[in-house]
C-alpha cells in the first residue's frame, strides 16, 4: 500500500510540475498595465457616449428656445463644450486603446522572454514606474491650487499656537 501511495504522490507532482511549465495564453490579463490602459480606453469610450446623448439632447432644447435670448446664448456654449468633449474622449479613447492592444502583444512577447530566463513576470518595479509618470504627467500644474495662501498659512500657524497654549494653561492649572 505505501509503495502504491509513494508512486501517486511522485505521479501528482511530476504532473504538477509540468503542466505549470505551459505558457500562459492570456499574460496580459496578469499586467497591471495593461489594465489601467484598458480601463482608460473604457472610461473614454464611456464618456463619449454619454457627450453624444447630452448634445442630442442640448441640440433639441436649442431648437425649442425662443430666438436671440440668455438661455440661446447658455446652451450654445454647452453645446460647443460638449463638442470639444466629444472629440476628446473619442481621440483618447482610441490612443488608449491603441496602447492597450500594442501592451497586450508585448506582455506575451516579454512573459515568453521573462519564463525562459527565469525572471519575475510582471516586473514590480515597471508598474511603479509607470504610476509615477502618470502622476507626473496628470499634476495640476496651477501653483495656486497647490501651493497654500501665505494667509491660510498664517491663520492655521496661529491656530496651532492658541491650542498649544491653551493645552499648557490647562495643563499647568491642574
Amino acid at each position: 500500500m505505501s509503495g502504491f501511495f509513494t508512486a501517486f504522490l511522485i505521479f501528482c507532482t511530476v504532473l504538477v510540475a509540468t503542466g505549470c511549465s505551459g505558457e500562459d495564453p492570456n499574460p496580459h490579463l496578469r499586467d497591471p498595465i495593461w489594465k489601467d490602459l484598458d480601463k482608460r480606453a473604457t472610461d473614454h469610450q464611456k464618456g463619449y457616449e454619454e457627450s453624444k446623448v447630452k448634445l442630442k439632447e442640448l441640440r433639441e432644447k436649442l431648437e425649442k428656445i425662443e430666438p436671440n435670448s440668455m438661455d440661446m446664448k447658455d446652451i450654445r456654449r454647452e453645446i460647443a463644450k460638449t463638442e470639444k468633449a466629444i472629440v476628446h474622449n473619442e481621440q483618447m479613447a482610441k490612443y488608449f486603446r491603441i496602447r492597450a492592444d500594442r501592451r497586450k502583444v508585448m506582455d506575451k512577447i516579454s512573459a515568453r522572454e521573462a519564463k525562459a530566463a527565469g525572471k519575475e513576470w510582471p516586473d514590480p518595479r515597471e508598474y511603479s514606474d509607470y504610476s509615477v509618470n502618470i502622476r507626473m504627467r496628470e499634476v495640476n500644474l496651477n501653483w495656486n491650487s497647490r501651493v497654500p495662501k501665505l494667509q491660510d498659512r498664517l491663520s492655521k500657524a496661529s491656530e496651532a499656537e492658541n491650542s498649544e497654549k491653551s493645552e499648557t494653561q490647562s495643563s499647568s492649572g491642574h
